[in-house]
């Protein structure tokens, strides 16, 4: 199994390498298993296609830290670690943003999407009476996570961008001031 993740992280470190120089739209396996000293057939063994490779650099790189030990307490902390694994990929992740097939943005909805899914469950749980609905709490889902991933996207595409400390600072003063809103009083 060892020897499974340090070819893959092998195959993904090329990858990503690659993606500094040319367009993800015209890196070729072939290209990729040539940079990584391997064959196609050990390629295809580990991933399908390099879509499929892309999920998979996301999710061990950047979701995993995110979703690790995920709660109320510790989201924070994580989401600057998942928003530091980010940056550390960037110039990567611009060119998947940028490419025919940006799996990017779809992805880091799913995974967002699931998050606000739990976060809702968890507050509908420790709330006595509530009125929401399960189509209500797959809207709120829902909106959070186009926001969310909209921000983040728009973040890593800025050049002078703030930090990831400050990124997570805001979205948790947004949080708390939209939770503090009376909507009767805007009405």
């Amino acid at each position: 199994m060892a020897n499974s993740t340090i070819t893959k992280n092998a195959i993904a470190d090329t990858m990503i390498q690659l993606s500094e120089t040319k367009p993800i739209d015209k890196i070729t396996i072939a290209e990729i298993v040539a940079g990584c000293g391997i064959n196609r057939q050990t390629y295809y063994y580990h991933f399908e296609d390099k879509y499929q490779l892309i999920r998979w650099i996301y999710q061990t790189r950047i979701f995993d830290e995110l979703l690790n030990g995920l709660t109320f307490d510790n989201w924070e902390e994580n989401m600057i670690k998942a928003l530091i694994g980010l940056q550390k990929i960037r110039k990567f992740t611009l060119n998947v943003a940028s490419s025919s097939n940006n799996c990017f943005q779809p992805y880091m909805q799913e995974i967002l999407n699931e998050i606000f899914i739990l976060a809702i469950d968890e507050i509908k749980g420790s709330v006595k009476e509530t009125t929401l609905t399960d189509s209500d709490e797959k809207l709120y889902a829902s909106f959070l996570t186009y926001g969310i991933s909209g921000v983040i996207l728009d973040w890593i595409t800025m050049e002078n961008r703030i930090t990831e400390i400050e990124l997570v600072n805001k979205i948790k003063e947004m949080f708390i001031r939209t939770e503090k809103i009376d909507i009767n009083s805007l009405l």
